[in-house]
């Protein structure tokens, strides 16, 4: 009997079933802790400061490169941090490698890690790194980010009535991971410029850059950035950490063609699938212009996809070019690593 795939985040009623309620010791300086949909946690400092921090896991993908696997390390945890408005500032590591990652490939594998981190301004405070027999998970350990600042905005800090915004588009990250590891395949269904143009939105996942220029407009009451689930999934984590509902507009959220051609190929479906890369912003209606005008100053695109409601109002997506409605998000699972694995089971090259 075939075992289901449940890969990816646990489900929200397993979370608030475990985790939330058994969070070790009370501390009245914790600010927010572990909840549905913030990905971010705070602790009040003396003198006024916040700590923000955020964890995620480490990537070594042997299929994607040395290279690739670090950035997805680094950018991914900094993508949380960079929803409250401020750049990370400090990271530690933990790496627990395969046996059949050679000393060179450790090497270069760090100094990719070392490269990117110094980039975007993050210092390596300290970790733990070491080789597990039996470990062949692409994900290699895990990494903690924090940073300190005298305000952050959370995804919990959205309200009823406000306009909800998405930049660059759907999926990113499932297809450009999926052109990479299958370069043969993708190559012949799609033709190699499509694979090239898909390959290259890789290092695109990172929202650092459009997450800063929309909190400088001061016009930002909450962001979000989209992963497992995708924008789908983004939404349904935002409104249930702020407490709203939402009504979004299905046919404006951003698929494009080579996005929609990716997903037939794998069998996946690009509004609710890993979407690194794109972020959710929440602001007054009134000042939507602004915030879609500042990020496209900067070649950031970025486009309305609906409204935030009241809690009693759900989820709906709303089609207005075929009528159709649909309440709630889906079952929570991101199709992206069923159609990862079956592509791997099926011998794609």
């Amino acid at each position: 009997m075939e075992q289901e795939n449940n890969s990816g985040k646990i489900l929200r009623s397993t979370f608030e079933k475990t985790i939330w309620k058994q969070t070790g010791a009370q501390r009245e300086e914790i600010l927010a802790g572990p909840r549905y949909g913030v990905d971010v946690s705070v602790v009040r400092l003396a003198g006024g400061l916040l700590m923000a921090s955020a964890s995620d896991p480490a990537s070594l993908i042997p299929g994607l490169g040395l290279a690739e696997s670090a950035w997805l390390t680094v950018h991914l945890t900094a993508n949380d941090l960079a929803t409250t408005g401020h750049r990370p500032m400090y990271a530690q590591f933990v790496l627990n490698l395969p046996l059949a990652v050679t000393d060179r490939d450790f090497q270069e594998y760090w100094e990719f890690i070392h490269r990117y981190c110094d980039q975007i301004g993050v210092a390596i405070t300290g970790g733990h790194t070491g080789k597990v027999y039996g470990q062949e998970s692409t994900f290699a350990g895990g990494v903690t980010m924090s940073l300190i600042a005298d305000d952050v905005l959370l995804s919990s800090g959205m309200l009823p009535g406000q306009s909800l915004l998405v930049t660059k588009g759907s999926a990113i990250a499932a297809c450009a991971i999926l052109a990479r590891s299958f370069p043969s395949t993708v190559t012949q269904r799609l033709g190699a410029p499509a694979w090239q143009r898909l390959c290259d939105s890789f290092w695109s996942t990172s929202v650092l850059q459009e997450a800063l220029i929309a909190y400088e407009t001061g016009k930002v009451s909450a962001m979000h950035d989209v992963t497992e689930g995708g924008v789908v999934g983004a939404i349904a984590e935002m409104c249930g950490a702020a407490g709203c509902g939402a009504v979004i507009r299905e046919e404006n959220l951003p698929v494009n063609e080579a996005v929609r051609e990716m997903a037939s190929l794998f069998g996946f479906d690009p509004i609710r699938s890993l979407g690194s890369g794109a972020l959710l912003i929440a602001c007054e209606k009134k000042d939507e212009k602004l915030v879609i005008d500042r990020l496209s100053e900067k070649g950031i695109t970025a486009w309305n996809i609906g409204y935030t409601t009241d809690i009693s109002q759900g989820i709906m997506l709303r089609n207005g070019i075929t009528g159709a409605q649909e309440y709630g998000t889906g079952n929570g699972r991101d199709s992206y690593w069923k159609a990862y694995a079956n592509a791997a089971g099926k011998g794609w090259k």
